[in-house]
């Protein structure tokens, strides 16, 4: 028999198919398990290959400026912005009806000063009306 503490350290496929005692079939077994957790990490590795990166930044970036807001807005407004994007110095939020946009219009020196202290900085707030998505009716 092999010492446990050398079997874990060395897990190469032909140990793990030709351990003292296993059969033909579980060898077989233990070799199909293998062929297959190699072809999931070669998919694994073709599926991020193919992910866009802006946009996996951009969905990060979205978080950091909504924790940002949060420190420059009563909690109400957050849950009528739909998005917010910063391109270079100026930061574009959306709202979800018109007359919230104006609202955050008054709050525009406040989130000035919260990015400029926290992380970067905006010289320029847009904001613009996104319609919020209305949820279809279930049909009974």
């Amino acid at each position: 028999m092999w010492p446990e503490k050398d079997h874990a350290r060395h897990q190469t496929p032909e140990n793990l198919l030709f351990r003292p005692g296993n059969t033909v079939w579980e060898s077989r077994k233990t070799l199909h398990s293998l062929q297959k957790q190699q072809a999931d990490r070669s998919t694994m590795q073709k599926i991020d290959s193919y992910m866009n990166t802006e946009l996996l930044a951009r969905t990060r970036n979205w978080s950091d400026v909504r924790e940002i807001l949060t420190l420059a807005l009563p909690p109400q407004f957050l849950e009528h912005i739909v998005y917010a994007v910063i391109d270079d110095t100026s930061l574009t939020i959306f709202a979800d009806s018109p007359a919230w946009t104006s609202k955050l219009r008054f709050y525009d020196g406040e989130i000035v000063k919260v990015f400029n202290r926290n992380c970067k900085v905006i010289r320029q707030i847009n904001t613009r009306t996104v319609p919020a998505i209305e949820q279809p009716q279930a049909r009974i």
